[in-house]
């Protein structure tokens, strides 16, 4: 009796794939000397692969913007923004900006009347009619203020709708570049009607119309006004004054009112307002939450990211900037530290009444040498200042060892048939036979 072999596996000569000949192979004639179960792996680590890239381009951005953000934050704390000044007014009438520069103080200002333009409307007309004017040349004259008297003319055709000799007037006025606008409006009945109105407020803005030919501004209506131009009439601190514009100053242009509404009643009285001039502690308020949630969202970007030694190092340095400022000083202000998370939170009614109190302590601590703000804007400078790669691990292929592994089971998986029914469906292939 003749007897066969004993067959064993590594008869077949069929060596496991590499994880790299696996991946990179992109033909079907290649890929087809590969188990099945391999040929449906390797499209799938490949999207593996481009997903692992995808997130790390994520967390590179993710990285930058905030470090970015976080280094902005630092800056906005200094000890310039404690010199910011802010105005508070008891009454809409009045409102206002200071320089970094002004006095503090408190204002009583009183408005008798605003700073207007002047303003004519014309007469409405049905804008698809016709006949608002005669056709032929219209010669009129215009004068603003002090000037001399600008001559314009426009010819209306037969055919013109009242809309487009509306729409001519405007165009040759705007044409002009006076200190006047003029635009074709539309009332509630839906009707055309040429509106004008000087640019600047003020008296010297007055503006008048004549007719020299053809009767357009009799007319169009338009010499009628409906709003004289005026100056605006105010007091502060009992001093009556004037001006052009709603906008005036005191403490030699370092304050700034807008003047929004007369102040005086129906019977004359004045109800001035009380405006005040003082430190913005409300803008250092702000900036101080907005440095809190960028650290904290710097935290947690850097929490999750796959990071270098290097960027370990930069984790570390940016929760020392912490630990290593005065920690009683942070609490008296009201900026403590979640022990768990390491994340800081911030009471802003504590804040406040630090910074009406003790101004000078809120300084020290935040924007002081060892203040909180600039041990973070020199933490993320240096974060800012060196590329992302170096903190955040680059994505590999995939861990080849641990799928070289895999691919060594699966390989004997379809040689012992387990595609095919498993060992019953071989079992006779792997045993001694003999005739």
């Amino acid at each position: 009796m003749a007897t066969i072999p004993a067959l064993r596996t590594n008869m077949f000569n069929v060596q496991p794939p590499t994880s790299l000949g696996v991946f990179n192979t992109t033909n079907s004639q290649s890929l087809s000397m590969y188990p099945g179960s391999l040929q449906a792996l390797a499209p799938l680590f490949s999207q593996s692969f481009q997903q692992q890239q995808s997130d790390y381009k994520q967390s590179v951005q993710s990285f930058s913007s905030s470090w970015k953000e976080l280094n902005t934050a630092a800056k906005s704390v200094t000890s310039d923004s404690f010199e910011q000044k802010a105005v508070t007014s008891n009454n809409a009438a009045v409102t206002g900006t200071a320089k970094k520069t002004a006095t503090n103080a408190s204002y009583s200002v009183g408005v008798t009347q605003l700073a207007t333009t002047q303003r004519n409307t014309g007469t409405s007309f049905s804008g698809s009619a016709y006949g608002a004017l005669s056709s032929g040349s219209h010669t009129f004259g215009i004068k603003v203020g002090s000037g001399a008297e600008k001559q314009l003319s426009v010819n209306v055709l037969a055919t013109d709708t009242n809309k487009q000799t509306l729409d001519k007037f405007a165009g040759s006025i705007n044409a002009a570049k006076l200190d006047v606008t003029a635009s074709v409006q539309t009332d509630k009945q839906g009707k055309n009607f040429l509106s004008l109105e000087s640019k600047t407020t003020g008296a010297t803005q007055t503006f008048s119309l004549r007719d020299i030919s053809g009767g357009a501004v009799a007319g169009l209506g338009v010499g009628n006004t409906v709003q004289q131009a005026a100056d605006a009439k105010y007091t502060i601190n009992g001093t009556a004054y004037s001006s052009a514009s709603n906008k005036v100053t005191t403490d030699n242009g370092n304050v700034t009112f807008q003047l929004n509404a007369v102040t005086a009643d129906n019977k004359g009285n004045l109800n001035a307002a009380t405006v005040k001039v003082a430190k913005d502690s409300g803008a250092v308020v702000k900036a101080t939450q907005n440095l809190v949630d960028a650290y904290n969202k710097t935290l947690d970007t850097m929490g999750q990211g796959d990071l270098t030694r290097r960027g370990q190092h930069l984790l570390d340095r940016l929760g020392n900037s912490v630990s290593q400022s005065n920690q009683s000083a942070l609490a008296n202000i009201g900026i403590t530290q979640d022990t768990a998370t390491g994340e800081l939170k911030l009471d802003q009614t504590k804040l406040s009444d630090a910074l009406r109190k003790n101004p000078d302590q809120v300084e020290n601590a935040l924007s002081g040498s060892g203040g909180l703000s600039g041990r973070l804007e020199s933490v993320s400078k240096q974060a800012m200042n060196t590329a992302a790669n170096q903190y955040l691990q680059a994505p590999q292929y995939m861990d080849w060892k641990t799928y070289d592994s895999q691919a060594q089971q699966s390989n004997l998986q379809m040689l012992l048939g387990n595609s095919m029914g498993g060992l019953n469906g071989a079992q006779g292939l792997f045993m001694d036979m003999r005739i």
